[in-house]
C-alpha cells in the first residue's frame, strides 16, 4: 500500500459530528479533536473508493458519537431521506482551513486545523424530519460530509475513513444540524448507506478501521428492512 505523510493541525468543531464552519457545536464529544496531530501521525493510503481511487486518502481520527445500532442512528438522527447527488465529488465546495503561520514558520508544511465538503443532494423521500421544519421531497439541500479535496487536488482529507456520497447512487442518509442550522451526515460511513451498489470500503488496519466493511453491511441490512417499502417506491 502507498503511503506518504501530511502535516495536520487542530481538528477543530467545524465537523458536525461533523459541524460546520468552525463554530462549535453543542454537541459534546462529537467535536473534531482540537490537540496537534503530528506528520507522523497521519498516513496517507492509496484507496479504492468510487471514482476518486487515484487520489490519494490522508485518514485522521476525531472524537465523534458512534452508534453501535440503527435504532440508536435513526433515535438522534433530526432528518432521515433518500437522496442522491449530481455533483463529481472533485466538482463540490471543499472547505480546508489552514493554521496561520508565522514568518518563523516560513517554508515549512502548511498546518491544517479544519476540512469539511458541502455537497448538494436532492431529497426523494422523507424518511423523519423535526416538527419544525418541513423537507419536501425533491427539494435540493447541501449536507457537510467530513471529507475534502486539497485545492491542488492532490490529496483527499478524510475523518475516520470516512467514504464521500457518490454521484448519481441513491443514499439512505442520516442527517442532524450544526449550530449555523446546516445538516451533517453523522455517524461517518456508517451514517450514509448506498442503495445501489456495495460500497468501496477499505478496511485500514493500521488506522483501527480493520472491520469498517463488515460493521457498515451489518447496518445497511437493518437499514433496508426498516425501510423496505419505501427503497422499493424509490426504485420505481
Amino acid at each position: 500500500m502507498k503511503s506518504t505523510y501530511f502535516l495536520l493541525s487542530a481538528m477543530t468543531a467545524s465537523l458536525l459530528l461533523v459541524g460546520c464552519n468552525g463554530d462549535n457545536v453543542d454537541t459534546g464529544s462529537n467535536e473534531i479533536n482540537s490537540k496537534k496531530i503530528s506528520s507522523s501521525e497521519v498516513n496517507v493510503s492509496q484507496s479504492s473508493t468510487n471514482e476518486n481511487s487515484e487520489v490519494e486518502r490522508v485518514v485522521t481520527h476525531g472524537n465523534f458519537i458512534e452508534y453501535e445500532t440503527e435504532a440508536e442512528l435513526f433515535a438522534d438522527a433530526e432528518l432521515v431521506v433518500i437522496a442522491s447527488t449530481n455533483e463529481d465529488f472533485m466538482d463540490r465546495e471543499h472547505i480546508v482551513k489552514y493554521v496561520p503561520s508565522s514568518d518563523e514558520e516560513e517554508g515549512l508544511p502548511k498546518a491544517i486545523e479544519d476540512f469539511y465538503t458541502k455537497t448538494s443532494i436532492t431529497v426523494e423521500q422523507v424518511l423523519k424530519q423535526p416538527d419544525s421544519e418541513k423537507v419536501a421531497d425533491n427539494k435540493k439541500i447541501s449536507v457537510i460530509e467530513p471529507i475534502a479535496l486539497l485545492e491542488d487536488g492532490s490529496k483527499i482529507l478524510s475523518v475516520e475513513n470516512y467514504q464521500e456520497i457518490s454521484r448519481g447512487q441513491q443514499y439512505i442518509i442520516y442527517l442532524k444540524k450544526n449550530t449555523n442550522g446546516e445538516y451533517g451526515v453523522i455517524n461517518m460511513t456508517n451514517g450514509r448507506f448506498n442503495l445501489e451498489s456495495t460500497d468501496q470500503i477499505v478496511n485500514l488496519a493500521e488506522h483501527g478501521h480493520d472491520n469498517d466493511k463488515a460493521k457498515h453491511e451489518k447496518m445497511k441490512d437493518t437499514v433496508k428492512n426498516r425501510f423496505a417499502k419505501e427503497i422499493a417506491k424509490a426504485k420505481k
